[in-house]
């Protein structure tokens, strides 16, 4: 596999000099409203914030932080390591849909909260391991059926025995990457059994049920799986890869053998995983494009007065004139990466992270004073109710990336239990985050 550490070259420190110096710029002016020093030369406190109306005690929001560090090794199983062995399926333009890739660590989830891996539905933790599976962003072949003896019969593993899974793409055309527990004498004997073909592609033996490229559910072993588990790998260090195409995992092959672009090379994927992102320390997530916070071309421009400044009125003689109108309203996403961290045993409520890749400094920082405002002041036009009744603002940081691009890190607590941040995902109560879509956008 490639190696995942990257350094910094002379031309990116040019690079990452231009960048600070837009961020000090933007955000010089906007704390020039306010009349506060700017962060960009950061005081001793780290947590100044650009918050009209200052938060309740305790809540740490909007510090724009610009980080740069070497990108060390992913840790073994996390979201950046399970990236490497995807095709660059963004760079081939097969994914129609905004669906990227949904990533679940159920191993470190249960053993965060205490749940003990069953070992089936008689066990007395099954159940609680069950409900620990709603909180993930697992594919919905595998919560629905991973879990049936038909399929560890037909496959030779179930859901127990994954302790990491990453699906790329969407059903029925996955690439599904998964590590676990596997035992390769087990899954060999059930795939003669099932009817697999051994081929040889790319000098691996890949196990087939359809040599060809169409999602063909006539086999029986076929229908556990919906298709999804067609094509089947075990990778010599242990990472099982499943695909309904044929093609879909000769992809992976190549990319294994370093013949072929991994998806987290991709610049975009690369800059959403940037030191300082946090994607390290999500138990589960999903990566979406920018398009899925898309609204549509009416949406109005939001305007917001600076602090301190009345819009009404004519101004006495001599008062000096007011700052400009802030322009408040988001500018467009690039991608998105959602999920949540582990959760804390002081009991505090579990962390929804969301970041937001921009092409420049300048567009995040507008973003953060947005969502900034936006989460303190607005309600949900889902659930008609305070954005801060579901979720509580933690912090809002502006990170500078060695690609040249700028993210926005949000991190909330989720004050309706940590289920709700798929729950948040699938209503589209993200108006917080809500960008115009321009007609040449499309």
């Amino acid at each position: 596999m490639r190696s995942p550490i990257r350094h910094i070259s002379p031309a990116g420190l040019v690079v990452v000099i231009s960048v600070a110096a837009a961020v000090a710029v933007v955000v010089w002016v906007l704390l020039l409203v306010r009349n506060e020093e700017s962060p960009v030369d950061p005081p001793l406190d780290p947590t100044v914030s650009l918050l009209a109306t200052p938060p309740p005690p305790g809540t740490v929001m909007a510090t724009p932080v610009l980080n740069l560090l070497i990108e060390p090794a992913p840790e073994p199983g996390s979201l950046p390591d399970l990236l490497r062995y995807a095709p660059d399926r963004l760079a081939d333009d097969t994914l129609p849909l905004n669906d990227i890739a949904r990533y679940a660590d159920i191993e470190r989830w249960m053993a965060a909260g205490g749940v003990e891996i069953p070992d089936g539905p008689q066990d007395p933790a099954w159940e609680q391991w069950e409900r620990g599976l709603e909180t993930l962003a697992l594919p919905e072949v595998l919560a629905a059926r991973a879990n049936d003896p038909l399929w560890r019969a037909t496959y030779g593993f179930q859901l127990t025995d994954v302790n990491q899974v990453l699906a790329v793409g969407q059903a029925p055309d996955y690439v599904l990457i998964m590590r676990g527990d596997f035992e390769p004498e087990a899954l060999h004997a059930a795939w003669v059994q099932s009817g697999y073909q051994a081929v040889r592609a790319e000098d691996v033996t890949i196990w087939s049920l359809f040599p060809g490229d169409a999602v063909d559910l006539s086999a029986p072993a076929s229908r556990p799986a919906l298709g999804n588990l067609n094509n089947i790998v075990l990778l010599d260090d242990g990472t099982l890869i499943a695909t309904s195409r044929l093609s879909r995992l000769e992809d992976v092959v190549r990319v294994a053998q370093e013949d072929a672009p991994s998806l987290d090379e991709n610049p975009a994927v690369a800059a959403l995983l940037a030191p300082g992102a946090g994607s390290e320390s999500l138990l589960t997530a999903v990566i979406v494009k920018g398009s899925l916070l898309a609204t549509d071309a009416s949406t109005p421009t939001v305007l917001a007065a600076p602090s301190g400044v009345v819009s009404a009125g004519p101004l006495p003689v001599g008062t000096p004139s007011p700052s400009p109108i802030v322009d408040l309203q988001m500018p467009p996403v690039e991608l998105i990466l959602a999920g949540i961290e582990a959760p804390d045993s002081g009991g505090t409520p579990p962390v929804f992270s969301v970041v937001l890749s921009f092409d420049a400094v300048e567009d995040a920082t507008r973003a953060m004073v947005s969502v900034d405002r936006t989460l303190q002041e607005d309600r949900s036009p889902v659930t008609h109710r305070s954005y801060r009744e579901r979720l509580r603002p933690l912090q809002i940081r502006v990170v500078g990336t060695e690609q040249g691009d700028a993210l926005l890190l949000i991190r909330t607590g989720l004050l309706n239990g940590a289920a709700d941040w798929l729950a948040i995902l699938e209503e589209r109560d993200l108006g917080f985050l809500m960008w115009p879509l321009e007609l040449d956008d499309e």
